[in-house]
C-alpha cells in the first residue's frame, strides 16, 4: 500500500535538472513545507514543540523520477565522473521504492497555517511529504566513513555576472522570488544561485566535454530562467542573462540541460541525470 503524503514542498526548483544534489551544498536556498491541514493529525498541536529544534529530517517521495522500470543495478553518481557503483551505495532517485531522506535547517513555524520555513532545501517543487522527523545529535556518528569520490570537492571557485545579469535579477527577482526571498533578500537568492552554479548542474555528458563553453545553459529558478556557461579548464561560471520562464522560447528548454544539437531535446528524467537528491 503507498504511503499517503502529509504535504509537499515549495521550492523554486522546478526540474530535477538544476536542483542542488544535497541541501549542505548550497545552504543558501530556501522553501516551504505546507502540511496537509485536511488530515485529522495534521493540527497546530502537532507541530508544538518543533520549533526548538534547528534542523529537521524530510522523508519524501522521488515524485519527479520516471525511471521507475530501471532494472540496472549499478549508477554513475554525479561526482563519480564515469565511475559506476551499486545504487544501494549512493542516493540515486533510480530505486526499488523511491524515497528519500533529506536534512534543512527549520527557521520559523507557522503552527495555525501548517506551514514550515526551511532553508538548505534539495528538493523540487511539489515534491510530496511522508513524514518529518527532528535531527538530533546522535543522529551523527563519531568518526563516518565514506568513499574518496564522495569527499572529492569539484565545486567551482569562481562565479560571476553580467552587469546585464546583475540588473535583471534585481528587476526580476522582486516580481517572482517573493515567496522565498522578500525585496531586501535579493542577495541571499543570489547566494544560493551561486552555491548551486558552483556544482556544476549540468548532466555528466556535458560536464565531460569541452565544446559547449559557448552555448549557454539555463537552469529554471522560482520563475525565472538563468542562463550560464561554464569554463571548466578555469574553474569558473558565468551567469550571462535572465528571463521570465513564461517568455522563454530559447533551443534549450527547462527540461533540457544536456549537450545535444538545438534542434534536439532528451528530458531530465534521462539516466544521464543521476541526480542524487531532488523530489
Amino acid at each position: 500500500e503507498k504511503q499517503k503524503a502529509i504535504g509537499k514542498v515549495r521550492s523554486p526548483f522546478l526540474k530535477r535538472a538544476g536542483t542542488p544534489r544535497q541541501g549542505l551544498v548550497c545552504p543558501a536556498s530556501r522553501g516551504l513545507v505546507i502540511l496537509d491541514k485536511s488530515q485529522n493529525k495534521i493540527t497546530p498541536s502537532a507541530l508544538d514543540g518543533l520549533e526548538q529544534y534547528s534542523h529537521i529530517w524530510l522523508i519524501f517521495e522521488f515524485h519527479a523520477n520516471t525511471d521507475h522500470l530501471n532494472t540496472s543495478s549499478k549508477v554513475q553518481p554525479p561526482r563519480g565522473y564515469g565511475k559506476r557503483v551499486g545504487w544501494l551505495a549512493t542516493r540515486t532517485p533510480h530505486r526499488t521504492n523511491p524515497i528519500g531522506l533529506s536534512l534543512v535547517e527549520l527557521y520559523k513555524v507557522n503552527p495555525t497555517e501548517s506551514i514550515l520555513q526551511v532553508r538548505g532545501i534539495d528538493l523540487c517543487d511539489g515534491t510530496p511529504i511522508l513524514d518529518i522527523k527532528p535531527y538530533v545529535p546522535w543522529d551523527t556518528p563519531p568518526s563516518p566513513r565514506v568513499p574518496n569520490w564522495v569527499q572529492a570537492n569539484d565545486a567551482l571557485h569562481s562565479i560571476s555576472w553580467s552587469s546585464q545579469a546583475s540588473q535583471q535579477l534585481y528587476s526580476l527577482g522582486s516580481r517572482f522570488f517573493t515567496d522565498f526571498y522578500s525585496q531586501q533578500e535579493l542577495d541571499q537568492a543570489q547566494t544560493a544561485i551561486n552555491q548551486l552554479l558552483a556544482q556544476d548542474p549540468r548532466s555528466k555528458r556535458c560536464r565531460n566535454s569541452d565544446n559547449h563553453s559557448d552555448d549557454p545553459f539555463n537552469i529554471p529558478f522560482a520563475g525565472v530562467l538563468i542562463f550560464f556557461s561554464v569554463d571548466r579548464k578555469h574553474s569558473s561560471v558565468t551567469v550571462n542573462y535572465l528571463t521570465p520562464l513564461s517568455d522563454h522560447t530559447a533551443a534549450h528548454t527547462a527540461d533540457d540541460l544536456l549537450c545535444l544539437s538545438p534542434n534536439k531535446k532528451l528530458d531530465d528524467d534521462s539516466d544521464d541525470n543521476d541526480d542524487e537528491n531532488c523530489g
